[in-house]
């Protein structure tokens, strides 16, 4: 399973395309209402317009790559027919200049990002270029206009550029979310087949470690005979294990303390401002005990985060609980299956020795028979040389 939001967008082109030819009706409408006879020039642009601003943005689709072309071609015409309305009704005090709008949202939505606020800035400085072709008295108050021209589609362009922001972020976000429930039933399935406790936490915490790519990610194991807990597995940023982190052993009272004095954000997970093994500046971590069967701890994960995207670690924070339990229950199943390795071993070891027992029984037993034969056989073949009448003796003595 492979999740990609580069370069997309959720909204309807359908809409866009449908807004597209409404406005440029409009601008049809209002051209042919304000003067009767406009130039045929105009009409003829305004025409263009309403037949490619419609086709324009129904082709916003960003992928694939011929797709692509065709729509930042679609974007290139569209931009050239209205320039060129632009030119032919009054330049800068022509009353079609909302008509740029249009290329410059298309471009914005094909690209979202620089390369979209580059073509849509690259049109609008096209139509400043007017400036030039105005006489010298009025080319003070064009470029007052268009300045003021500027900060209205500056607003209009900021608005839409933090929209479609926004969006690829929730996007990305319910990509994460569903990269991670997928590592989470991969995790589920291996926990299944393998009885070793490094693998098991090796799992889980790069199960984790994909669910919001965490500065720092670690999973700890309890030893309730030294009171310690020892860092089995971390994992940093982009999933390089942290070497120096591993291995290290801290007193339980440390995790302890964090956890009774920390704040309760979800059923299990605890929030922290320091870990005993990390302190650092505009961070926060996140504790959750792994509670086995019995409820009691056998270790504790933590996740630590930059306090800026301190939301992503919220927002995964059911999913890390679910993590956090099926490590838990991973730990139990391989002490119950080692528990039951050993119960079988040594059932197989007295089932051997059983078997050994009896047959040394059985031999015992044997060659207690054939003694007893063998002592028996004089006595019975003197009875046959005293009677050798006897004629049922002879088959019966041994060759």
């Amino acid at each position: 399973m492979h999740v990609t939001t580069e370069h997309t967008t959720a909204i309807d082109t359908r809409w866009v395309g449908m807004g597209f030819g409404l406005f440029s009706a409009m601008l049809l409408v209002y051209g042919l209402a304000r003067e009767p006879l406009p130039p045929w020039g105009v009409v003829s642009a305004l025409i263009l317009l309403v037949v490619c601003a419609p086709l324009a943005g129904f082709s916003l689709q960003p992928s694939p790559r011929l797709a692509r072309l065709r729509s930042l071609g679609l974007v290139i015409l569209l931009a050239a027919l209205a320039l060129a309305l632009v030119g032919l009704s009054g330049a800068l005090v022509s009353p079609f200049w909302p008509a740029l709008l249009l290329p410059m949202l298309a471009a914005l939505l094909l690209m979202p990002g620089g390369a979209g606020a580059g073509v849509a800035a690259a049109i609008w400085a096209a139509y400043a270029c007017f400036i030039v072709a105005m006489p010298p008295p009025m080319r003070v108050d064009s470029a007052a206009q268009w300045l003021l021209q500027s900060a209205l589609v500056g607003l209009v362009g900021l608005v839409l550029e933090r929209s479609i922001s926004a969006q690829q972020r929730l996007q990305a976000r319910t990509a994460a979310r569903e990269r991670a429930l997928h590592d989470f039933l991969v995790v589920s399935n291996r926990l299944r087949v393998t009885a070793q406790p490094q693998r098991v936490l090796a799992y889980v915490a790069g199960a984790v470690q994909a669910s919001g790519d965490f500065d720092c990610v670690t999973l700890s194991l309890l030893d309730w005979n030294h009171a310690q807990a020892t860092v089995a597995v971390a994992v940093g940023a982009r999933g390089r294990r942290l070497a120096a982190v591993e291995g290290l052993h801290i007193a339980w009272a440390e995790f302890e303390r964090r956890l009774e004095s920390g704040v309760r954000l979800g059923a299990y997970a605890i929030s922290c401002a320091t870990l005993p093994f990390r302190n650092l500046p505009d961070e926060t971590h996140l504790l959750i005990p792994l509670s086995g069967q019995f409820d009691e701890p056998r270790g504790v994960l933590s996740v630590s985060v930059a306090r800026a995207q301190e939301a992503v670690l919220l927002d995964a924070l059911p999913l890390l609980e679910l993590l956090a339990n099926q490590a838990a229950a991973a730990l139990d199943n391989v002490e119950l299956y080692a528990t039951l390795a050993d119960r079988v071993q040594h059932a197989t070891a007295d089932l051997e020795r059983n078997a050994d027992e009896l047959r040394a029984a059985r031999d015992r037993a044997e060659r207690s028979t054939r003694s007893r034969a063998r002592s028996r056989l004089p006595s019975m073949s003197a009875r046959c040389l005293s009677k050798p009448s006897n004629w049922w003796c002879a088959p019966q003595l041994p060759t």
